[in-house]
């Protein structure tokens, strides 16, 4: 193969470290080349695309890259084209040898953003298809049955694909571990009607209203408080540590999910 000089590049800027005419013709549109990717795979182009920035790799190279983070998890970060080129997060070292070994996923990876959550998370592509890391390790780790199960992020990072980072979650479940901001009163489950506020969240699956808080801080502070008993992996509300709940409405929340649990 032609070893091209350091430095050379094609007209579109992109350069290849090694060239060869693989299949010439009268019209150069239609001529073929032999190249070496950065990566160092061989691949073959036509020398138009090249030329004209429609091909500037082999579209195998690595797409992400991997440090030991401790014994049981890789960090891995993103090193392809984009404005998420750096992006970083976590993955157990087993699961990703396994979509590696048995998924044949060896460069496909890159970052995807949720269309609704605007959410970031890993995804890969088989040039068929587009699968999120975490519901194929869901699908054939956890064995969720993804229409009641999924695999559930609890610090909310999509990015962190770590053992301790995931848990199997029902959509109840999925539900609560989400960080609102679209609530006008700044708080999760918070609101103010019938002339006093009010704090809300569901209970087995039922609505629970717990209503006589002065502000809308002790109503955050309410809310907080009735996850804690019920043990819910779910943001909590930042509330400053001058407002104080009484017993008195502690004793409220807890009378009413004692009536809620024996109905």
């Amino acid at each position: 193969m032609k070893k091209f000089e350091y430095g050379h590049v094609f007209e579109n800027g992109i350069m290849f470290l090694n060239y060869e005419l693989y299949y010439k013709t009268r019209t150069p549109s239609y001529q073929y080349a032999r190249m070496q990717c950065h990566c160092g795979n061989i691949f073959i182009a036509r020398v138009y695309d090249v030329a004209n920035g429609r091909t500037n790799s082999c579209g195998d190279c690595p797409t992400v890259k991997l440090e030991d983070y401790d014994e049981l998890t890789y960090k891995i970060t993103y090193i392809g084209r984009g404005k998420y080129k750096g992006a970083s997060g976590l993955i157990h070292k087993k699961w990703y040898h396994y979509l590696i070994n048995e998924m044949n996923f060896n460069s496909k990876w890159y970052i995807k953003e949720a269309e609704t959550s605007h959410a970031l998370c890993w995804a890969l592509n088989d040039n068929k298809n587009s699968y999120r890391v975490h519901t194929l390790i869901g699908k054939y780790i956890f064995k969720c049955d993804n229409k009641k199960h999924t695999v559930d992020h609890i610090n909310r990072n999509e990015l962190d694909n770590s053992l301790k980072n995931l848990r199997v979650a029902d959509r109840t479940q999925q539900c609560h571990n989400v960080s609102r901001t679209d609530n006008k009163h700044g708080f999760k489950g918070v609101r103010y009607g019938n002339g006093t506020w009010e704090m809300q969240f569901n209970h087995n699956k039922k609505r629970v209203t717990v209503c006589g808080f002065k502000d809308k801080y002790e109503a955050a502070l309410g809310y907080n408080y009735a996850l804690d008993i019920m043990n819910i992996i779910a943001p909590r509300n930042d509330v400053d540590s001058a407002h104080i709940l009484t017993d008195k409405q502690k004793e409220k929340i807890l009378t009413k999910l004692n009536r809620k649990d024996n109905q």
